[in-house]
C-alpha cells in the first residue's frame, strides 16, 4: 500500500456528514489524508455521491481541448476538426456515463450539453450565437442525453444476451407468466423504496431498454441492435 497516495473519505448525506465533527485515520502510525472527493478509475467520487465535482472535472478537460481547437481551427480542414472532436472530446463526455449521467441532475447535464453545442459550432466554423440544434443536425450528432440513453440500452442488451460477465438477476415477464401479452419480453425492474433508487444504473438501463420497440430489443446481434437503436433516434 502506497500511503502517500492513500486517502480516506466518509460517505453519507449532507445531514449525516454535518453531524461528524472530526475524523482521523492512521495506518502503521502514518496519518491518512481525509478528503471530500477523490478520483477513482477516472471518475470523481464525492462524499455525498453527487456528481458536481465530476462534471466540473469533465468540463475542465473539455474546455481545455476546445480552447486548443479554437486556436488552431483555421489551420484544420473540416475532417480534421471532426477527428479532433471524436478523439479528444467525445471520449471525455462518454466515459463511465452509465455511472454519473442523468442522475436527477438536469442542471449539471445542461452544462455539458452547452459544451457539446460549442464544439459543433467550432467544427462548422459558426458563431456561438447560431442555432445549436441546427449545428447538431448538420453534423448528424445525437445530443449527449440521447448518447447516454443509447449507452444504457447497449449495456442492457449485452446483459440480457449474455455478452457481459455480470451477476444481475435478469427476469423477463414471460418467465413469470405464460400470457401472450404485449410486454411479455420486457425486463422486470428491481423493486425500489425511494425515488433515488430510480437513479441506480441497473434500474435506469433496463427501464430505457424496455421503452424501446420490441423489434429493436429482439435484434439478432449487437451490430444490428446498434444500427436499429441509432436509426430510431435519428428518425
Amino acid at each position: 500500500m502506497n500511503l502517500t497516495k492513500t486517502k480516506s473519505m466518509i460517505i453519507g448525506s449532507n445531514r449525516k456528514l454535518a453531524g461528524i465533527s472530526s475524523f482521523s485515520l492512521s495506518i502503521f502510525d502514518t496519518d491518512v489524508n481525509s478528503v471530500t472527493s477523490f478520483k477513482y478509475l477516472g471518475v470523481m467520487l464525492s462524499s455525498t455521491f453527487t456528481w458536481s465535482d465530476h462534471v466540473e472535472y469533465i468540463s475542465s478537460m473539455v474546455n481545455k481541448n476546445l480552447g486548443l481547437l479554437r486556436r488552431i481551427k483555421y489551420y484544420l480542414p473540416y475532417n480534421a476538426r471532426l477527428r479532433f472532436y471524436n478523439s479528444l472530446v467525445l471520449p471525455i463526455f462518454d466515459y463511465a456515463d452509465l455511472v454519473w449521467g442523468d442522475k436527477d441532475n438536469a442542471s449539471l447535464m445542461k452544462e455539458l450539453q452547452i459544451l457539446q453545442n460549442n464544439a459543433a459550432k467550432l467544427i462548422l466554423d459558426r458563431s456561438l450565437q447560431s442555432s445549436s440544434t441546427d449545428a447538431l443536425t448538420v453534423l448528424r450528432w445525437l445530443n449527449l442525453e440521447e448518447r447516454r440513453k443509447c449507452h444504457r440500452c447497449i449495456y442492457a442488451y449485452k446483459c440480457t444476451n449474455g455478452q457481459l460477465n455480470q451477476s444481475l438477476d435478469i427476469v423477463r415477464k414471460s418467465d413469470m407468466h405464460s400470457y401472450n401479452s404485449r410486454n411479455k419480453d420486457t425486463i422486470k425492474l428491481p423493486k425500489i423504496q425511494y425515488n433515488w433508487g430510480k437513479q441506480r444504473s441497473r434500474y435506469h438501463c433496463f427501464k430505457d431498454f424496455n421503452e424501446l420497440d420490441r423489434t429493436v430489443r429482439n435484434s439478432a446481434s449487437l451490430p444490428i441492435f446498434k444500427k436499429c437503436l441509432f436509426s430510431a433516434f435519428y428518425n
